[in-house]
């Protein structure tokens, strides 16, 4: 049995080792290391960099475990290919695989499972709801038609799951917004070669104080959340924000005070165009609010203060 804090220790001794390569060159999480090139003369020098790394602080790695030279390979469970990130495909498998649960210890084991996909699944929390319902304490055991296909619909969403694009530095953000009298939802997404890819998915739901926000006050929420949801991939770049809600594409105009005023200081971080269309085109953040993924991790007072990504 290890020490508590180990993984801690090692994550903050890789990272001290691999100072300078990791985030540019190398993602590290604990043992595993991922080297990413985009030649093979570029990968051949930057590996001979974490092993000349490695061999100084005196840790070596086992042949038998590597990948070298790989176009695509599984890491954290995800396939990682230039396509972009993908569920493992033997993860989507156990998923399909998984029998019908008989109590509600075994819905937790196929949620838990099926739930650590759920950035691939749009409208995961409307999907799940039958299932996620029959672990509220006191609720008893049932298994109908309402369950079997919310068991079913899961499996099949997973196996169609999209790949995320990878975020490309170049082109400008797209960020689709929306919020319901229950919850947020928000896209990220790029134009790639003509092709409007996702990047990632979001939502949750609205604490109950939040419920009582005005139409617009909800809309700006929505966001405020979002942009710093995705921060890690586009604080610093363009990001166009669209949203269904006309008022907000004039907020710049506006002076603020209060809710908004703080909202208005956390958007000046943000290289932020509002651009207006209408709720038809705005499907899947309008999707993903009304059917949100628990959290708890609402926007705080503070959250201007201290400033994730899949």
């Amino acid at each position: 049995m290890g020490l508590r804090n180990s993984p801690l220790t090692f994550s903050r001794l890789m990272a001290l080792v691999l100072q300078g390569l990791i985030n540019d060159q190398v993602l590290v999480y604990l043992d595993d290391i991922l080297v990413c090139s985009p030649s093979i003369r570029d990968h051949e020098a930057r590996l001979r960099s974490v092993f000349q790394r490695l061999s100084e602080a005196g840790l070596t790695i086992n042949p038998a475990k590597c990948k070298f030279f790989q176009s695509r390979l599984d890491f954290l469970g995800h396939s990682i290919s230039a396509a972009g990130i993908a569920p493992n495909e033997a993860k989507v498998k156990a998923v399909s695989m998984f029998p019908i649960p008989s109590d509600v210890t075994q819905v937790k084991s196929f949620l838990g499972l099926a739930g650590f996909y759920r950035p691939f699944i749009k409208d995961y929390g409307r999907i799940a709801a039958p299932l996620t319902y029959l672990l509220k304490k006191d609720v008893p055991w049932r298994w109908d038609e309402e369950q079997v296909n919310a068991f079913t619909k899961l499996k099949n969403c997973l196996s169609l799951a999209p790949v995320l694009a990878f975020p490309k530095f170049d082109l400008p953000f797209i960020l689709h917004t929306d919020a319901s009298n229950v919850g947020l939802g928000a896209v990220l997404m790029q134009e790639h070669k003509g092709n409007l890819r996702p990047v990632g998915f979001a939502s949750r739901v609205l604490t109950s104080a939040e419920k009582n926000y005005s139409v617009t006050d909800r809309e700006m929420l929505a966001i405020v959340w979002a942009l710093k949801y995705f921060r890690d991939i586009i604080l610093g770049y363009k990001v166009m924000v669209h949203t269904d809600h006309m008022p907000l594409t004039s907020l710049n105009g506006n002076d603020p005070y209060g809710r908004r005023a703080r909202y208005q200081d956390i958007l000046g971080d943000f290289d932020v165009t509002f651009v207006y269309i209408q709720g038809r085109a705005n499907v899947a953040a309008d999707t993903l609010s009304r059917a949100p993924i628990e959290t708890s991790h609402p926007l705080r007072r503070d959250d201007a203060a201290d400033f994730p990504f899949i």
